[in-house]
């Protein structure tokens, strides 16, 4: 048995339509199949019967500081959606690493997600030329 571990971090550019199961589901299980905080609490894995090659993971704000905070800085934030070409069928966080989630889907592959990889060029606005 082979294992292929993917490095590849694709982003793609709003807006984009993740393709969900529209089959009526013949299982009484339906809804949310997994739901995962990490280590210290600050993102949450969730899993959908109704889309099962997806992850999502939100980031949850740390613990209140104090009255300095603004509101924005409170807010639960959709931080990426892992989309698949296979159903997802194991996630799991690392215990050590606070950031880090290995996901498994049904073919022999392991992806690996980070929160300390960042892209160049995915900010909120489209990027100054450099000046030369």
């Amino acid at each position: 048995m082979s294992l292929l571990l993917s490095i590849l971090d694709e982003r793609i550019r709003p807006p984009y339509v993740i393709p969900s199961s529209s089959r009526p589901s013949t299982s009484s299980t339906s809804g949310i199949s997994q739901l995962s905080f990490n280590t210290d609490g600050t993102l949450l894995l969730a899993r959908s019967s109704t889309v099962p090659t997806a992850a999502y993971i939100f980031s949850f704000p740390a613990p209140s500081t104090g009255p300095t905070e603004k509101e924005a800085d409170r807010r639960v934030r959709l931080r990426s959606v892992l989309q698949h070409a296979r159903p997802v069928t194991c996630a799991r966080w690392n215990p050590e690493r606070r950031g880090s989630l290995a996901l498994s889907c049904a073919s022999a592959g392991l992806y690996l997600w980070s929160d300390e990889w960042v892209s160049e060029g995915m900010g909120d606005g489209p990027r100054e030329a450099e000046p030369d």
